[in-house]
């Protein structure tokens, strides 16, 4: 049996933007990937992922202002999709460039390296593909990460 093939779409759930929500999404993200019969290795990966992803959404999104984040966990035809949303203004991380930061984060002087972009690296590389949208109906922010064994 595949990923795919293994459990209907779940519905998106909703947790404050506060770190201290993060056990529960985790909790969640466990449940859901037992269900999908996921490798724990690629759960070590959603997970640092999410935990990145939500300190960005506190810290740039939200401005530490309370706000929502909603989580998704589905199945697709090569391993799990984890989508993520926010209603913060609109901003696209997949429009950074990670080859550019990096090149730009490889240097041995970290006195010489620039601020900021490292989680944005972190991501793109933990999941295998990842993509962006703006839901201008419900106005929020919508980053679908493609993650595989």
């Amino acid at each position: 049996m595949t990923l795919a093939s293994a459990q209907p779409p779940s519905a998106a759930q909703a947790f404050s933007a506060r770190l201290t929500e993060l056990s529960r999404m985790i909790n969640l993200l466990r449940t859901r990937c037992a269900q999908l019969g996921a490798a724990p290795e690629m759960l070590v990966r959603i997970e640092l992922a999410l935990e990145e992803l939500l300190v960005n959404t506190i810290q740039h999104g939200y401005l530490r202002e309370d706000g929502l984040v909603w989580i998704t966990l589905t199945p697709n035809a090569n391993g799990i999709r984890l989508t993520y949303e926010d209603a913060a203004p609109p901003f696209n991380p997949c429009a950074i460039d990670a080859a550019a930061l990096d090149r730009a984060h490889a240097g041995d002087d970290p006195e010489r390296r620039p601020t900021g972009g490292l989680g944005r690296l972190l991501v793109a590389r933990l999941c295998k593909a990842n993509s962006y949208s703006y839901d201008s109906v419900r106005r929020r922010n919508v980053l679908s990460l493609d993650f595989s064994p």
